[in-house]
């Protein structure tokens, strides 16, 4: 292709409206692609904490459960301060922590408590985790039923 029948082209092209994109339009668009991706980015990577922090939190009900059930099964358990770690989980997880006061319970005003061969007992229960540089937990009450 000679100069003339590039300028040539170059003219048609000039005619009928078309042209190329110049380099200023191109990183602005390069630019604003980005903004746009970095901003979903960190749509994403917020939602998987969102997740990740859900199932923790669903994790320390399952044991929070668990726990209140081997209280109430286990009668060696007596009153006062129980605490103690959670064995099962991942190593790349967090570490469950519990802590159970379980006292008398007191008789309400209808005079309900204690009749009978089993006396109802109060169980606090709280679940510790660490969390993102933080501690959280989870709280559970409960009354179960001990023989006399």
């Amino acid at each position: 292709m000679t100069a003339g029948e590039w300028q040539r082209d170059e003219e048609a092209l000039m005619a009928t409206g078309e042209r190329g994109f110049t380099l200023l339009e191109v990183l602005v668009a390069f630019t604003l692609l980005a903004l746009f991706f970095g901003a979903l980015f960190q749509v994403f990577a917020s939602g998987l904490a969102v997740t990740r922090s859900g199932e923790t939190r669903s994790r320390a009900v399952l044991l929070a459960k668990s726990k209140l059930a081997e209280i109430g099964a286990d009668h060696r358990i007596g009153p006062g301060s129980h605490f103690g770690v959670f064995k099962h989980g991942s190593p790349e997880g967090p570490r469950y922590r519990w802590r159970a006061e379980l006292e008398r319970y007191v008789e309400d005003d209808l005079g309900h408590a204690d009749r009978g061969e089993l006396v109802p007992y109060r169980v606090d229960l709280e679940i510790i985790w660490d969390a993102d540089r933080s501690e959280d937990s989870l709280s559970l009450s409960s009354l179960v039923l001990r023989p006399k």
